[in-house]
């Protein structure tokens, strides 16, 4: 199985907005303290070059212009560069950074967030009642980002939300995070037969789960999405992540 973390950018009038950071520079100069030996088994190539930060610098911004990182959950693995951004607001459902700081080891919480991601978020906006309908789900629209919405869709974390995104001249993108871990689970049977690395990806992700039964029912809502004015993409699918970095140059339009 080869994974990724994907971080969605994007450039808005006030400045740069992420949704997820991946894994943070930190994490890589002392990956065991900050990931925890899980990490390390899992096999997971750990490079600065790779970080967020890194990459956005690359693309000419610096970590000052991220200003807002809209969360899709709280695991290590999508919020741990959150340091690496000194002005950002973190944006996430109630649910999700309750959850965080005072983790249930029922649900697996006291394993995947780890102390010193959560304590590296001193400034956030969370989201607890929802006030508009998007694509059919119920949703929270940001606070001061016009166009961006949680989607609230527990499952894989008890505060779990997908986030949907407004683009002028593409219509929607959705990042699912990890609702669902490969393409296979949103994909009609009818247009594909299941592979062998999404079989592998989608036990681990029923493994993962904190309700199982809702990861379920989250994929049948989110294949209902698909459509031509709707990009669905998860977090963890390398073709999806891929295919749209060949799209770069249109997907992250200035708002």
């Amino acid at each position: 199985m080869t994974l990724v973390t994907h971080v969605l950018a994007c450039e808005m009038e006030h400045g740069l907005v992420l949704v997820d950071v991946g894994i943070g520079s930190a994490d890589i100069a002392s990956p065991t303290p900050r990931l925890g030996r899980s990490a390390r088994l899992s096999g997971a190539q750990l490079r600065t070059a790779d970080t967020a930060a890194v990459q956005i610098e690359q693309l000419g911004f610096a970590r000052t212009d991220v200003t807002d990182v809209v969360a899709t959950h709280l695991d290590y693995d999508h919020i741990g560069g959150f340091a690496d951004f000194p002005n950002a607001t973190l944006h996430t459902t109630g649910a999700e950074l309750a959850e965080a700081r005072t983790p249930q080891r029922t649900t697996g919480g006291n394993g995947r967030y780890r102390r010193a991601h959560i304590d590296a978020i001193t400034r956030s906006r969370t989201y607890t009642r929802c006030d508009a309908e998007i694509l059919g789900l119920s949703g929270h629209s940001l606070n001061n980002l016009d166009g961006m919405y949680l989607l609230p869709i527990p499952g894989h974390t008890r505060g779990h939300a997908a986030v949907a995104l407004r683009v002028p001249g593409r219509d929607w993108l959705v990042h699912a995070g990890d609702a669902f871990m490969h393409r296979d689970a949103v994909t009609p049977p009818s247009e594909s037969s299941p592979s062998l690395s999404g079989r592998a990806i989608r036990a681990v992700e029923m493994l993962m789960a904190t309700d199982r039964t809702q990861v379920r029912a989250n994929h049948r809502a989110l294949m209902n999405l698909r459509g031509s004015a709707i990009r669905l993409f998860c977090s963890h699918d390398a073709q999806q992540f891929n295919d749209l970095r060949q799209e770069q140059d249109t997907i992250a339009p200035k708002l």
